[in-house]
């Protein structure tokens, strides 16, 4: 550096001129980097203030709104997947109880009982099959929205529903075959026993895919409920390479 009284050229380190021996002030051969790298902080503070933090805020609030979606999903897979074991256990209640009051009628009280039964467990099926064979479709449809589940998940919920809705049809041919026997057959000496060893024969069949429909929407249930992983690369990406 030089001397600022005299031009001479002195070290950087020099406390006093060498030539006119004034004193000198010494500034530290570091400002230079130090002034640089403070420069270099408050600009990347204004990068990733005015850049990088309100993507990374969108991109959170992004993934707060599909956590809620789907556990919304989730929630209602499970709540009609519950409705429809109901409405199997009501009209599986239904047949026993007729059983069991038709062992004090006659035959021709039996008769029109069975024709008012048959009004009532229509109407009960219906609503079954209202909910049953739909809930599981729909629940595919809101996994496509906001943001698709990962492939792998996705193929798991159709491999569940598709078992579930195998599980549904055999469950509503048994539950055919009691109505049509229970409700149409003419009554005589041997209906009640016949319709006895109708319904245990009928829980047999029902009991287990009872609980494999309950373990299916259980599954797809928790397909909705674990996080999928953010890809944050996937972000950076987008944010700087674009």
């Amino acid at each position: 550096m030089k001397c600022k009284h005299c031009l001479e050229e002195i070290p950087d380190r020099a406390k006093r001129c060498s030539k006119c021996h004034s004193d000198l002030k010494s500034i530290p051969a570091s400002w230079l980097k130090t002034a640089l790298l403070a420069g270099a902080g408050v600009f990347a503070t204004a990068v990733i203030t005015g850049s990088i933090v309100p993507g990374v805020s969108a991109e959170l609030d992004h993934d707060r709104s599909v956590r809620d979606e789907r556990m919304r999903i989730a929630h209602g897979i499970t709540e009609q997947g519950t409705n429809v074991e109901i409405d199997i256990n009501n009209l599986t209640t239904m047949f026993g109880v007729f059983v069991k009051d038709a062992r004090t009628m006659s035959p021709g009280e039996l008769r029109a009982a069975q024709e008012r039964a048959r009004v009532t467990v229509a109407d009960r099926y219906l609503a079954f099959e209202r909910t049953a064979w739909w809930w599981y479709g729909n629940a595919q449809r809101d996994a496509r929205f906001p943001e698709p589940l990962e492939g792998w998940r996705a193929k798991q919920l159709d491999d569940l529903c598709k078992d579930y809705a195998e599980t549904l049809g055999a469950t509503t041919k048994a539950l055919n075959e009691t109505w049509t026997k229970l409700l149409r057959e003419p009554a005589d000496k041997g209906w009640i026993a016949r319709q006895e060893a109708l319904l245990k024969a009928q829980q047999t069949v029902l009991k287990p895919l009872g609980e494999k429909r309950r373990d299916l929407y259980a599954k797809m249930a928790s397909i909705f409920e674990q996080p999928e992983p953010r890809r944050w690369f996937e972000f950076w990406r987008r944010e700087f390479w674009r």
